[in-house]
């Protein structure tokens, strides 16, 4: 075996080998950790959006709350419970102008206030005030008030208002064929509803519309951590017609208030966040090509009803692995440098260390009083000891072997031929080649004498 090629199976495998293997274990370690504080970072993001969404519909909870207590409202209560019977309040038209001019005044200070509308027992539109202006009543009613809207046909509708507890603000989905929302756009989000109540019974309800708004500028200003991409939709296993909803889509450039009953629902293109989202609260699932993780929580943005939001940012894996990916991309090819400088170092220190043997081998052949055969340089070097480098494993040792057993090439005769296959034997050893295999000349001294 070679002197360079010992050199770099000591070498590489001894310091290189270990220090690659224990940086691709440090990688892994580190990337493991790493997810682990990518899924906090993520999971606390989809919280802030919640939080955001909770804050701003609390607040409609709030103003709704206030405006049931306000003198204009408190005195239209008379007129409802006069029209439930069928009758008709003597101050009817003029407390209708009061809390009409009181939404239009409210909504002028207010600018985020959306729709405001006072319904009857039975869901009709009495008064509606939008964008700080009534809305006429153009459809003509039992009583002695105009419906604003047409009657509502939805029979969940009349359900959901007669659910709503006494005296505690709730939230109601509106007859969307008795609004003025186009055929293909569903309500995206339920209505803030008040029950009006008189003599312990209820007489009507008031109602404001959602702030979509509002809305659409806190998911849209609220980080997108990894360069992830937000998604909301409506869980509603009461309602087929919603249930899977998609309510804000950054992929599809859809918010609250582009919401369409044609665009896919949440089933259809995520349906592990849809089953998961029933199993848990909240979780990380992976598209099933592996391109996409997704971490999803559930908001429940009505307490009173059993309709929830999954609110869920995507993010692509391949943003995630690649610094670690890089990573290890840069310990191959730092294996790789150091495996070719290993090469070129193994083959200049091979050099350097066999150097001193070469005027070892001359000293050696001068005091056996021989002149040294052609090629026995290039023998006490490691190198083959031929003119044209064609010599086999055994080098130019074999060859000035054989000259030295055949008297060519060596001056004298007797004992310098002797003299010379002792000398070669030596080089043989210093060099690394085994040579027991050629029989000693007669008289020639052990290695271990010289």
């Amino acid at each position: 075996m070679r002197l360079n090629r010992s050199i770099f199976l000591w070498v590489f495998p001894a310091a290189v080998v270990p220090l690659a293997a224990l940086a691709l274990i440090a990688t892994t370690w580190s990337e493991q950790r790493y997810f682990e504080g990518v899924d906090r970072d993520l999971f606390a993001n989809v919280a802030s959006v919640m939080g955001g969404l909770e804050r701003r519909l609390l607040v409609e909870r709030d103003i709704l709350d206030g405006l049931t207590r306000v003198p204009p409202v408190q005195q239209f209560k008379a007129v409802l419970e006069e029209l439930n019977q069928g009758r008709q309040h003597g101050q009817t038209y003029r407390r209708y102008e009061q809390v009409a001019r009181f939404f239009e005044t409210f909504q002028s200070v207010r600018t985020s206030l959306d729709t405001v509308r006072i319904l009857d027992r039975e869901g009709h539109t009495l008064v509606k005030v939008e964008g700080g202006a009534r809305r006429p009543a153009s459809f003509g009613g039992l009583g002695a008030l105009p419906y604003v809207e047409r009657e509502p046909q939805d029979p969940r509708f009349a359900k959901m208002l007669a659910s709503l507890a006494s005296r505690e603000i709730g939230s109601v989905l509106l007859d969307h064929d008795a609004t003025e929302w186009p055929e293909d756009r569903p309500m995206p989000v339920f209505s803030t509803a008040a029950t009006l109540v008189m003599n312990d019974a209820p007489v009507g309800y008031l109602t404001i519309d959602a702030p979509l708004g509002p809305l659409n500028r806190i998911v849209g200003v609220a980080p997108r951590l990894h360069h992830g991409s937000l998604l909301i939709a409506e869980l509603n296993i009461g309602n087929p017609e919603r249930d899977g909803l998609v309510l804000y889509d950054d992929d599809r450039g859809a918010d609250f208030s582009s919401v369409r009953s044609s665009a896919p629902r949440l089933q259809e293109q995520y349906p592990a966040v849809y089953s998961g989202t029933y199993a848990q609260s909240y979780g990380v699932v992976d598209t099933p090509d592996g391109k996409m993780r997704i971490y999803f929580q559930e908001f429940l943005p009505y307490p009173d009803r059993l309709v929830s939001w999954v609110v869920a940012t995507r993010i692509r894996t391949e943003d995630l692995r690649a610094p670690f990916r890089n990573i290890r991309i840069g310990i191959f090819v730092s294996v790789l440098a150091t495996l070719l400088f290993s090469l070129l170092l193994a083959r200049a220190a091979a050099a350097r260390i066999a150097q001193p043997v070469v005027p070892a081998f001359r000293f050696a052949a001068i005091g056996l009083g021989i002149r040294p055969a052609a090629g026995f340089m290039d023998i006490a070097a490691g190198g083959d000891g031929s003119a044209g480098g064609n010599a086999d494993r055994r080098g130019g040792v074999a060859g000035v072997e054989h000259q030295a057993v055949f008297g060519e090439g060596i001056d004298g005769g007797g004992p310098g031929d002797r003299a010379a296959v002792a000398t070669q034997r030596i080089a043989a050893q210093f060099v690394g080649h085994d040579h027991d295999d050629v029989a000693p000349a007669h008289g020639a001294p052990p290695i271990a004498r010289l």
